[in-house]
C-alpha cells in the first residue's frame, strides 16, 4: 500500500525544497524507518510481514481543513514509475475541499505537482485529475485515486503527522 510522510513546509526556496521538521515528526520519521526496517528484515528471513505491523498507528485528532490550508511538501520520495529520480526535485501536493461530493463520493481534490532535477527544472502537475476521499476522519486517513474511479480502487493515503 501507499504510506507518505509529507512535511508541511509553505515555500520552496531558489535552490530546491527547504523542509523545517519538528521533533514530532521526527519521532514519527524515526518510528516509520524503525517500522520499515523491521518489516525488511522479517521478510528477508522469510518470516510473515504483516503491513502495516499491528502496533503502528497515524496521527490523531486530524483537522481537515488544517491539512489542505497549504501545501504539502514531500520529506522522503521513493523513485515509482510517474515520478522518476529525474523529476524529484520540490515535490508537492495541494489538497483542496470540492464544493459537493463527486459521483463516487470524493471530498477533496489533489494536484502534484513536480519538478524536474536538472536545469531548467522544468515543471510538471498532475492536473485535477485525482481525488481523495475521507476514510477515517480523526487518524488522517484516506484513499487517493483517479477521480473516474471508485475509491474502493484507491490508495491509502495515511497522515503520520502534520
Amino acid at each position: 500500500f501507499w504510506l507518505k510522510h509529507i512535511v508541511s513546509e509553505r515555500r520552496c526556496v531558489s535552490r530546491g525544497c527547504r523542509l523545517e521538521i519538528g521533533t514530532d515528526a521526527m519521532r514519527t520519521v524515526s518510528r516509520f524507518a524503525a517500522c520499515c526496517g523491521a518489516l525488511a528484515a522479517a521478510a528477508a528471513a522469510g518470516a510473515p510481514v504483516t503491513c502495516p505491523p499491528p502496533d503502528f498507528a497515524t496521527t490523531t485528532g486530524f483537522d481537515l481543513d488544517t491539512f489542505v490550508s497549504a501545501p504539502w511538501f514531500i520529506h522522503q520520495q521513493m523513485e515509482v514509475s510517474y515520478l522518476p529520480k529525474s523529476q524529484n526535485r520540490c515535490v508537492r501536493a495541494v489538497y483542496e475541499r470540492k464544493s459537493k461530493k463527486s459521483f463516487w463520493g470524493y471530498e477533496i481534490g489533489v494536484r502534484n505537482f513536480a519538478e524536474d532535477v536538472a536545469i531548467p527544472h522544468t515543471k510538471r502537475d498532475s492536473g485535477s485529475t485525482l481525488c481523495a476521499k475521507v476514510v477515517d476522519a480523526d487518524s488522517g486517513k484516506l484513499k487517493v485515486a483517479p477521480c473516474a474511479i471508485p475509491p474502493l480502487l484507491g490508495g491509502p493515503h495515511w497522515v503520520l503527522d502534520y
